[in-house]
């Protein structure tokens, strides 16, 4: 009893009197304890989502024995405060806790405004760069601090407890205690932990157990789609690029519709989700769709569960910065990842227009090297390395030439950087990687305008005569004007003698020789002569024969023949000969070419220099491309200072500045880049963007030297800009020019396409038949409609191409063949609408699989896959066209019934007359989807009336077939 006494003597159960300065301060604790965690649950939400809950309770662990140190600290001080009788020390102690609860305070209200933590850096930056809204900012803060107060006072007087000494100190103790437990910080995304003792170890290794765990649940998954045949690989890669292609063709469905089950879902055959792939593959087309749909992305993560939203907003961002401020009420409130991120997003808004970039800013100075030999440059016509033993080919095509390759230097790694002889020329002789610019009247040569003057134009100041010999005509393609246009004073194309003609009505290659020979004899000062040879240029046809061997082994001898001619006039000892394939041969890459060097087989070219000053016998790995020819040209001839692109490779001294190789494409706007490896990867350059196989390059990097590029041309052309796919009316894109426009003209003639572009056509629809020889024709069908043919009573597939030849279109035209046609046709316009006719004749026999497979070859072939959509009206093949994988389809139905086909295939598009568009129809049409779950464009035909087009406008219609381009085009401007 008397122990007891003296334990209450010493005051350890004394009851602190209630509402006293330590019970309110223990429940302002308690109140912004609360909101704390409220503030950590609003702020790091999305790390939380990443961590399972045992990880989430050691991360409380974590705040509590931070914020229980401060706590015990301040009540301590509390406490001691109670006890003092001296009423300035007691309120000195007393201010010091109330501003440390303010520091906690303070941390509580940055994460709930500015979703971060505390810091007085921050503080003191805002402060010294105060200006009228950080004012208001701080009386908000004040006003904030008065009202906690207040509420806390009205707790404290609605709550009535007590605490004894003992608790106090118990609390206080416990702060303190927990505070010296050694707790390893915990880093969410699986970076290093420090450790500090055993403890910190075991805990490491257990924290990094459980990622491993994680990881391996995922490759788990990987393994999965790694055991997949090879026909269910072929399916889900014929799935991902469906959805690449509807991403282009239909953006705006892709985000109205986000997020659809069937996207999102969707798996490549490594296991991998492409969502994201195909969201900004639709934001390349249309960026301004995340934005106006911004609400649907705020909580989506990609694979890694990292937030998506304002990585589509920077890629939208990149291809329009005006962006960034139109939309800005629509995300400045927004955060991710611990911030708002509208700062940085206008922060790189404007960054892109302050460094705006311009081609010729990649161009430098250097001193030119004064080489003053005589140059012959040949164009050998697709002379492909995969042909070349000594280029490291397949094929040994080119015996001669390979042994006459041996005299000089051997480039192994050479790359084209186009897909035609045009393109070859361009790169070569202009410096131009020649990119599409949008459909034109104008042929390539007409279109690129180099940086520095051209090849033929250099040499001529460097005081050269300058000579161009082809055995082919100049006028096709309008040749002549560019040859002018890069200096060649004169061309030689006329008095080859005696020889018979062959391919393209053209001389064969040893006239050619024969006669850049006599030019040769006929100089008295320096010169540079160029030639392009014609003989193995397809459609095969030489002095050796008609086949592709016979070709090459023609091409190979002549060349040798050339070559002894001059060595007999003693070229070499004051010349170079540089010989260079102007592309790759127009044939499909051999299974064995692909496996040795993958896609950049396809771009592989001979080329070899040989002269004096170049040794004998070498062989150059070095990756260089045809305008790395044109530059290094400049820098060894140049006398003084000569302009060149920075970032090219230089053939005669092997400096590399670049290590990696661009390959266009003449009809879409998109590249392939590769290197000597074999690696390569698809870059579309409006939208800056590489697809598969971009780890191998840098992707910014290039991506932006291709669109400044891409830019440059256009800037030079700006009559020309309204066709390109990176601007110009869309409305337009979506009205069809039906056959052409053959208001004046025969539908389906080349004077017909012509005159759709001419008046602004960006879509074009044609029909093809098959002829009883099984030859794919330009001609609706089934009988030789619109023809002068005396047999109108018999059909196409009862003629052959032979008989059907003789027949005229009325307009005069010959009727051509789909494979001769489409490659004249192709720049006119941006999207075309193949027709597949068929026949219900007995006495026709149509194999409609190898029809189909016929027109999707010679479509792949003019690099036209993502420019064409194929349609039937016949059933079977209509049916057929939708199961193919690989092209574009449209179901071609003139019964609604039909729609039921659409769920089977891979249609992107729906063709039927316009009569059955309704409300009803257009209610209908909206829950039909493809096999792939995507949404189905209507196309309306065959409109001709501005009547019958603002009805289908007004039900949401936007592609329509007509008849009368002109009329409803201007309909649609209104």
């Amino acid at each position: 009893m008397n122990r007891l006494n003296k334990i209450k003597q010493m005051n350890w159960v004394h009851k602190i009197r209630q509402n006293t300065f330590v019970s309110y301060l223990l429940l302002a604790f308690g109140v912004l304890f609360a909101l704390k965690w409220g503030a950590i649950l609003y702020a790091y939400g999305y790390l939380l989502d990443q961590m399972q809950w045992r990880w989430i309770g050691y991360f409380v662990l974590e705040v509590v024995q931070g914020d229980g140190f401060l706590i015990g600290i301040l009540l301590a001080m509390a406490y001691y405060a109670q006890t003092l009788e001296k009423k300035t020390a007691k309120v000195g102690i007393q201010t010091l806790v109330v501003l440390g609860l303010l520091l906690v305070f303070s941390d509580v209200v940055a994460m709930f405004v500015y979703q971060q933590r505390f810091s007085f850096v921050q503080m003191s930056g805002m402060i010294a760069n105060a200006d009228s809204i950080i004012w208001l900012y701080l009386l908000g803060f004040v006003l904030g601090v008065g009202i906690f107060m207040l509420i806390i006072w009205l707790i404290g007087r609605w709550i009535k407890f007590s605490l004894t000494k003992m608790a106090v100190w118990i609390l206080v103790g416990g702060a303190v205690v927990l505070k010296l437990v050694p707790l390893p910080i915990l880093q969410v995304s699986g970076g290093e932990l420090p450790v500090e003792n055993v403890f910190a170890q075991r805990f490491k290794e257990y924290y990094q157990l459980n990622l491993a765990e994680q990881k391996d649940k995922k490759s788990d998954v990987k393994s999965d789609f790694l055991a997949l045949s090879t026909g269910e690989k072929t399916e889900l890669g014929e799935k991902k690029q469906a959805w690449y292609r509807y991403a282009k063709v239909n953006p705006e469905s892709i985000f109205e519709q986000f997020p659809q089950k069937e996207l999102i879902d969707a798996r490549d055959d490594q296991g991998d989700p492409y969502f994201l792939q195909v969201l900004e593959l639709a934001l390349s087309v249309k960026p301004e769709l995340v934005f106006e749909h911004i609400d649907a992305f705020k909580d989506w993560k990609d694979n890694n569960g990292k937030p998506i939203l304002k990585q589509l907003l920077e890629f939208a961002i990149a291809q329009k910065p005006q962006l960034a401020y139109d939309y800005l009420s629509r995300y400045e409130e927004i955060v991710e990842s611990n911030e708002k991120i509208a700062k940085s997003l206008l922060e790189k808004a404007t960054q892109l227009y302050e460094n705006k970039m311009n081609f010729q800013d990649l161009f430098t100075k250097i001193k030119g090297r004064n080489n003053k030999k005589n140059l012959i440059l040949v164009f050998y016509e697709s002379a492909s390395a995969v042909d070349s033993k000594r280029t490291g080919g397949l094929y040994d095509k080119f015996p001669q030439t390979d042994k006459i390759a041996r005299e000089g230097r051997m480039f192994t790694n050479m790359f084209a950087n186009g897909v035609t002889s045009e393109m070859g020329h361009i790169s070569t002789l202009m410096g131009v990687e020649p990119q599409f610019l949008g459909t034109s009247l104008k042929t390539g040569y007409e279109r690129f305008t180099g940086v520095v003057d051209g090849l033929g134009q250099f040499f001529k100041k460097q005081g050269y005569n300058t000579h161009f010999v082809s055995t082919a005509s100049l006028d096709f393609l309008n040749q002549r004007y560019f040859l002018k246009k890069v200096g060649f004073d004169n061309l030689w194309e006329k008095d080859f003698g005696d020889w018979k003609t062959y391919t393209f009505n053209a001389f064969p290659d040893e006239a050619l020789y024969d006669k850049t020979m006599d030019v040769v004899r006929s100089q008295t000062g320096s010169y540079f002569i160029g030639l392009q040879t014609i003989s193995s240029h397809t459609p095969y046809s030489s002095p050796y024969g008609n086949t592709a061997d016979d070709a090459f082994r023609y091409m190979d001898e002549s060349f040798a023949k050339f070559y002894i001619q001059l060595k007999k006039e003693r070229f070499f000892d004051n010349g170079m000969l540089v010989v260079v394939g102007d592309h790759r041969k127009m044939t499909p890459m051999e299974p064995e070419e692909y496996k040795k060097r993958g896609a950049s087989a396809d771009a592989r070219i001979m080329a070899f220099v040989i002269g004096s000053g170049i040794e004998a016998g070498e062989i150059d790995p070095n990756l260089y491309q045809q305008t790395d020819i044109f530059y290094s040209l400049l820098k060894e001839f140049g006398t003084g200072d000569v302009k060149v692109l920075e970032q090219s490779n230089d053939i005669f001294t092997k400096e590399i500045k670049r290590n990696w190789a661009i390959r266009n494409f003449s009809v879409q706007p998109k590249s392939t880049v590769l290197n000597a490896s074999g690696a390569s990867a698809s870059l579309d350059i409006p939208a800056k963007m590489m697809s598969t196989g971009k780890e191998s390059f840098d992707e910014k990097g290039i991506a932006n030297y291709m669109y400044l590029g891409l830019k440059y041309q256009k800037d030079q052309s700006p009559e020309e800009s309204g066709s390109s796919i990176l601007s110009g009316d869309q409305t337009l894109a979506k009205l069809i020019a039906h056959r052409g426009d053959h208001t004046e003209t025969t539908e389906n003639s080349m004077a017909a396409f012509i005159a759709a572009a001419r008046v602004g056509a960006k879509a074009l629809e044609l029909d093809v038949s098959l002829t009883k020889d099984n030859k794919v024709v330009v001609i609706h069908g089934p009988y030789p409609y619109n023809t002068d043919c005396k047999q109108r009573n018999k059909e196409i597939c009862e003629m052959t191409y032979e008989e059907l030849r003789k027949c005229k279109l009325t307009n005069g035209e010959d009727i051509f063949l789909f494979q001769d046609r489409l490659p004249k046709i192709k720049t006119l316009t941006s999207l075309f609408f193949i027709d597949l006719k068929t026949s219900n004749n007995a006495k026709c026999s149509q194999d409609k699989v190898k029809y189909l497979d016929q027109v999707k070859q010679i479509v792949e072939e003019n690099q036209l896959s993502e420019n064409v959509i194929f349609s039937s009206g016949d059933p079977e093949l209509g049916e057929k066209i939708g199961q193919t994988g690989g092209i574009l389809s449209a179901l071609d139905i003139d019964d609604k019934a039909a729609l039921h086909m659409v769920s089977g295939g891979n249609y992107i598009y729906v063709m039927t007359p316009y009569r059955l568009f309704t409300q009803q129809f257009m209610q209908e049409l909206k829950g039909v989807k493809n096999r792939y779950g995507q949404s189905i464009i209507p196309i309306a035909y065959t409109v001709n009336d501005v009547f019958t087009y603002r009805r289908l406008k007004q039900l949401g219609i936007e592609y329509m077939m007509t008849d009368t381009f002109k009329t409803l085009a201007e309909e649609s401007k209104k």
